[in-house]
């Protein structure tokens, strides 16, 4: 049975899915995976017990001073086609391409915990800003873009001409719309930014 269709199965199990222990079942379908693996692993160093080249190459590596246990023996065995130069070639090319999936995976891996920790930054820095612009409104005040850049002015200007902290000026007309005025006595319309410097 396919990984998807036992977790599908074992999903169909649970009416609440957010009671569901992800870890625990990941980890009873690896263990069912490995036990396999095992068997099956037991399963061929029995057979080879029984072949007479297998125990010929083994005794052969012992007696050159070989280190490796016939387990570890037999799993290169089993893995290299009997250390035949094409067995060793397709194993050194699978281990390449594993090691090269691998690191793949942990670069994966790396971006996504790098966009979890910019995505959480972001978020900081979203709330910092909402707190500040909350604490302007509590003051009547509100962020505004201007040509010089952004100013914080009272939204509840009366109509009339207003001075900035500094020296700028501002007109409101009768409908409540700010201007910056610049030197030249040109009217700039300006607007509240509230979600100012997020967009």
């Amino acid at each position: 049975m396919a990984m998807w269709q036992e977790f599908f199965q074992a999903m169909c199990g649970f009416g609440d899915l957010t009671q569901i222990d992800f870890s625990a079942l990941n980890n009873q379908w690896a263990n069912a995976q490995n036990a396999q693996m095992d068997q099956q692993l037991q399963s061929n160093l029995q057979q080879l017990s029984y072949n007479p080249q297998f125990n010929q190459a083994y005794q052969t590596y012992r007696a050159q001073g070989g280190p490796m246990t016939r387990e570890q023996f037999a799993y290169g065995w089993m893995a290299t086609a009997g250390y035949s130069p094409e067995g060793m070639q397709r194993w050194r090319q699978s281990e390449s391409y594993n090691q090269h999936r691998e690191q793949s995976a942990w670069q994966g891996m790396r971006a996504a915990e790098d966009q979890r920790r910019q995505a959480q930054a972001d978020n900081s820095a979203h709330y910092a800003h909402n707190q500040s612009i909350a604490g302007m409104n509590l003051m009547n005040q509100a962020p505004y873009a201007t040509p010089v850049g952004p100013q914080v002015l009272p939204y509840t200007l009366p109509s009339g001409w207003h001075f900035g902290p500094n020296g700028e000026r501002y007109y409101v007309d009768p409908q409540g719309q700010y201007y910056f005025v610049d030197q030249a006595n040109n009217h700039y319309p300006i607007q509240q930014q509230s979600n100012f410097p997020f967009h």
